[in-house]
């Protein structure tokens, strides 16, 4: 590899940074190589290293230099989405990425199950109700002490379960909202940031 060789191999590697970067990095090689002098070129090669890892060097550097000058918040936000794009672009991170989502599925998932279990009893203690006042009409000949109780605790069962149908109804309203609020604002963030 000569020179010329060197200095277009890290041209290449740098064709993603801006113009004038590339620029800067091709004259310092040039001065490099020119102070070495012809007879040592093949020494400043070897003293150099490679073209790629020299290249890596610069574009790291400019990066660096980029995240510093740049204060914006909508430039910190977009190197952001890129260090995360970065990550699930590895073979690890897909993976967690998917177990991230179904976690998330699952949580859903249980919430929506408690609240139509709570549902459940309140829709058993109502529908237990009505059952308990027959119970209650049928054992009058026990004593009225034994009626009243049948009686009233199927009132009671009527009210509780009327009270916790209504209050899992909200409470599955509330959660259904949240989660798609949730997605909502998920779906808006992915779109912007595209």
């Amino acid at each position: 590899m000569n020179k010329e060789q060197y200095i277009k191999k890290i041209k290449e590697c740098l064709k993603r940074l801006p113009q004038e970067e590339i620029l800067k990095a091709c004259e310092y090689y040039e001065e490099y190589f020119a102070e070495a002098g012809e007879e040592n070129e093949q020494a400043a090669i070897k003293e150099l290293g490679e073209p790629r890892k020299n290249a890596n060097k610069i574009i790291s550097e400019f990066a660096l230099k980029d995240v510093e000058e740049n204060t914006d918040g909508k430039k910190r936000m977009s190197i952001f989405w890129i260090v995360i794009l970065a990550i699930f672009a590895s073979p690890i991170a897909l993976p967690i990425a998917i177990v991230f989502f179904v976690l998330i599925l699952v949580l859903i998932i249980v919430i929506f199950s408690c609240v139509i279990s709570i549902g459940a009893v309140g829709l058993s203690l109502f529908l237990a109700g009505p059952f308990s006042i027959i119970l209650g009409a049928l054992a009058f000949t026990q004593g009225s002490a034994v009626t009243i109780f049948y009686i009233g605790c199927g009132l009671m069962g009527i009210a509780i379960g009327t009270i916790i149908i209504w209050g899992s109804i909200v409470l599955c309203k509330k959660s259904y909202r949240f989660v798609v609020s949730l997605v909502a604002k998920f779906l808006k963030r992915g779109a912007k940031s595209e």
